[in-house]
């Protein structure tokens, strides 16, 4: 799998496409397409357009700006990968 370039949103922030990053890092993620969301590592879900995610047992986190689906490529902030 090639990696997809990071852009910036419109408001500046750096996304990055979330499953071949995380396919890169050993991250399990799962996409489901009737909900719009991924499941990372099992316990973290993000939704397309939502600006947080929610860790399993907890309170939704805000990210700021939202995931965004491009091209069937999903992209979240690049300081995402490091919550």
């Amino acid at each position: 799998m090639s990696l997809s370039l990071p852009y910036k949103g419109f408001d500046g922030v750096i996304l990055i496409p979330i499953f071949p990053v995380a396919e890169k890092l050993g991250i399990k993620a799962e996409w489901n397409e009737e909900e719009q969301s991924a499941l990372i590592n099992g316990d973290i879900r993000i939704w397309v357009d939502a600006d947080y995610y929610v860790k399993e047992n907890s309170d939704p986190v805000t990210f700021g700006p939202a995931p965004q689906l491009i091209d069937d490529i999903l992209y979240v902030p690049m300081y995402f990968s490091s919550m």
